[in-house]
């Protein structure tokens, strides 16, 4: 009997050993990337997507755009890569000779809020529910591309109050 109390007690300890090993190296290959290969940005398309009623998705390097042109202006969802700002532009002039109107962010990624600087600058009202803490989190934790432009908007509104 003591020698398979002492036998199950090594196969324990050998099971939690192999099982811990396991987790570390599950974790250590499951974080992401520190370094992301940037596209050449002369070379990056945004392509239009008209999904009819008014209702556009731009496509480019990272991430989508939504666009809602309507009679008094344009409404775009998410403001791409800093270095894409002038395409994303001319396409939405390409859809509404309206003026962008406001932007809503839906998460802090680099590829969704990295434009924002730019709108705000030219006086487009922007929101979304981690607009606060985006500001924050781009400035002083996330590695910044190269040739980046400011990044905080001058005039936001948050709309949960």
């Amino acid at each position: 009997m003591k020698r398979f109390v002492g036998s199950l007690a090594g196969g324990v300890a050998a099971s939690l050993l192999v099982a811990s090993g396991c987790l570390l190296s599950t974790a250590a290959v499951s974080r992401p990337a520190e370094h992301m290969a940037l596209p050449d940005w002369n070379k990056t398309p945004v392509e239009d997507r008209d999904l009819g009623h008014g209702v556009h998705m731009l496509e480019s390097f990272g991430g989508n755009i939504g666009v809602l042109a309507g009679d008094e202006g344009v409404l775009l969802v998410d403001a791409e890569w800093p270095q894409l700002h002038d395409k994303v532009v001319a396409a939405v002039a390409k859809i509404s000779p309206k003026p962008i109107r406001y932007l809503v962010n839906t998460h802090w990624h680099w590829d969704h809020v990295g434009g924002d600087g730019l709108f705000g600058k030219a006086g487009v009202v922007i929101t979304g529910t981690h607009l606060k803490t985006a500001t924050v989190t781009v400035k002083t934790t996330i590695a910044v591309p190269q040739q980046q432009p400011e990044t905080v908007p001058t005039r936001s509104t948050d709309l949960r109050g």
